[in-house]
């Protein structure tokens, strides 16, 4: 098949969940013998080659507002590009994106418009809006059936819906010596506490550097890795919150590029604290990457993550935006190394749920 993927923001070597997974998928793709072609927008026109995708890049800055240049990127894109598609598949948190699969189905008219939701939009008043639009598709995706219930109330037609999983890479994150990674890293006798992904306020991080002092109490040799996959200025302010609370010698930040994979599977426990998913892929990638890695999870009890682990069982679900709980649950995983493994080695076998090659050939069978 010839397969168009359209998306916001690519990079070669994204850090965030939507273009990681995209890269994934357009991999999964070539590896199964499709024409894969990918558009985006960037910071000047351009094309790009990796592997066999070709990748299509329109400036959106200039002298238009953003969206009136998104807008005009795909559309002279979608005039410039040749058609002949059998399936163009779009990506969005926001219904309102799906219109771009119109504007490429102009060109080619017996193609198939699929769309997926990966999260909820981070802007509140797009988040339901133009729902309308989605019932054009022939089909629209979502990760979880909490957001399949909030679409459908919103509008959306249920027989246009499947519930299809965000996925991960089961190879690049696996199980891996953690003693060695710590000797390797520098981090030997400590027990690591990682937080790697946005730092938007929802994301909940400032809970993580309040709970510092508390988890610190209760495991002497606790340490803290921030790896941010983006810079914003909520690092700053985490850092001199730390340096206040004199937990330096308790943290390091990690900063650009690092093996990611390595971190998460060094780690002890991988902390997230979720106050809600908005912005955030429906089934969060940090999350099933730990699961992956055999790395035990403490969370927030948020509806669309309760679907896919059980609290308790495959991970350590707390209060959200609460430091206190946040902290306790990060204690009691740390200091209970029976809890510890029980955890990461339940969620490790759901994790096998999430592997590309499953998620991938479920999008090829709604395809065919």
């Amino acid at each position: 098949m010839k397969i168009l993927l359209i998306s916001l923001g690519f990079k070669r070597e994204p850090k965030e969940a939507t273009g990681i997974t995209l890269i994934l998928y357009a991999k999964f793709l070539e590896s199964k013998g499709h024409d894969v072609t990918i558009i985006s927008d960037g910071p000047k026109r351009s094309k790009l080659k990796i592997g066999r995708i070709t990748v299509y890049l329109f400036n959106s800055s200039g002298i238009f507002p953003k969206v009136k240049a998104h807008v005009l990127g795909y559309l002279s894109s979608a005039v410039s590009l040749k058609g002949g598609y059998d399936i163009i598949h779009s990506f969005s948190a926001s219904p309102l994106l799906a219109f771009r699969g119109f504007f490429f189905k102009l060109r080619s008219p017996k193609a198939k418009v699929f769309h997926t939701l990966k999260s909820y939009s981070t802007e509140k008043e797009n988040r339901f809006k133009f729902i309308s639009l989605l019932n054009m598709c022939t089909r629209v995706t979502i990760p979880t059936y909490v957001m399949k219930e909030k679409i459908v109330d919103a509008g959306a037609s249920e027989d246009r819906l499947e519930v299809v999983r965000s996925p991960i890479s089961t190879q690049r994150f696996r199980p891996r010596d953690r003693v060695a990674l710590k000797k390797k890293y520098g981090f030997t006798g400590k027990k690591i506490v990682l937080y790697y992904g946005s730092t938007l306020k929802n994301k909940g991080v400032h809970v993580l550097v309040e709970a510092i002092p508390n988890i610190v109490d209760g495991v002497k040799d606790a340490h803290f890795i921030l790896a941010p996959r983006c810079d914003g200025p909520n690092i700053r302010i985490y850092k001199e919150d730390i340096k206040d609370m004199e937990m330096d010698s308790h943290c390091t930040f990690k900063e650009g590029k690092i093996p990611i994979e390595e971190y998460v599977a060094m780690a002890d426990v991988v902390a997230l604290p979720y106050l809600d998913l908005y912005g955030t892929e429906g089934n969060p990638s940090c999350l099933l990457e730990a699961a992956a890695s055999k790395t035990p999870v403490v969370t927030t009890e948020i509806p669309e993550i309760k679907e896919i682990m059980q609290p308790g069982k495959d991970i350590m679900m707390v209060r959200p935006g609460d430091s206190d709980s946040f902290a306790k649950g990060i204690i009691e995983v740390l200091n209970n190394s029976n809890l510890s493994k029980s955890l990461s080695e339940n969620a490790f076998r759901k994790s096998k749920k999430f592997d590309i090659k499953k998620i991938g050939a479920e999008f090829l069978k709604l395809y065919r």
